[in-house]
């Protein structure tokens, strides 16, 4: 896939806003994922490390065991510990997206400048048409079942009650339910992926291709837009919701000496 180069943070809106219109979307009909290396995968964390069904419960379970008492406030079910699970690191089958291009502009500019940066665009409700026959976005939550898909199958099987049921084999597009700040600040979203290890980019290409595109930012430019970024009041505090991005920010901003 040919990826559009943008240097601007100007031009990237720009070019946002043509996807829009070319696609006949509005902002929250698309999903965005910022990378800082053109070379990786959409692959959530089970698919890439090569965690085997036998091992991603035996995580889980290792999780389960000893997070109660270092919790804030209880998950109220499955998909809200699972959310969790992926939020603090652990390797899952969920993919993190979010509905703003700006967060993910600031997701793919972390880190040193050594790698051109990329931002990843699908429409989801294209994925789940293709995957699941239902132009939807599922919503987990309480209920097993949405619009008549069992969702609760996507869930490892330590995570549900009935186990007997086998994981699909493609990814779906999901909105979780916001249990914490952060989730909500970063307008979070999530792929849940199946048994197949293909990519999320590889499914788009293969089979709906108009619906996915790809921004290239040279390394060069990293900095520059970091600091467009930060002048628009995307900074560490607005995205992370906690002290430490705070405290990170205020040195930042004063203490560059």
């Amino acid at each position: 896939m040919k990826p559009t180069e943008v240097g601007s943070l100007s031009e990237y809106i720009s070019e946002i806003n043509s996807l829009h219109t070319t696609m006949d979307t509005i902002h929250g009909d698309l999903w965005f994922r910022g990378m800082n290396s053109p070379d990786l995968e959409l692959k959530p964390g089970i698919v890439w490390r090569g965690i085997d069904e036998r091992l991603e419960n035996t995580i889980i379970a290792e999780f389960n065991c000893n997070s109660y008492p270092l919790l804030e406030k209880e998950p109220k079910n499955s998909w809200q510990r699972y959310a969790l699970m992926q939020h603090y690191g652990l390797p899952t089958r969920l993919l993190d997206w979010t509905k703003s291009p700006l967060v993910a502009l600031y997701f793919c500019l972390l880190g040193d400048n050594s790698s051109d940066r990329v931002v990843w665009c699908i429409d989801p409700f294209e994925l789940n048409k293709f995957t699941v026959d239902k132009e939807t976005i599922f919503t987990p939550d309480t209920l097993s079942e949405d619009d008549g898909i069992n969702i609760s199958s996507y869930l490892p099987k330590s995570l549900r009650e009935l186990q007997s049921t086998s994981v699909p084999a493609l990814p779906i597009a999901i909105e979780p339910p916001f249990t914490n700040k952060r989730i909500l600040a970063q307008q979070g979203c999530f792929t849940v992926h199946g048994t197949k290890s293909d990519g999320i980019e590889e499914i788009f290409s293969k089979n709906i291709p108009g619906k996915i595109s790809l921004f290239k930012i040279k390394k060069e430019l990293v900095e520059e837009l970091s600091i467009q970024l930060h002048e628009v009041g995307i900074k560490e505090d607005s995205i992370y919701q906690d002290l430490n991005s705070l405290t990170s920010r205020i040195i930042r901003e004063f203490c560059n000496v």
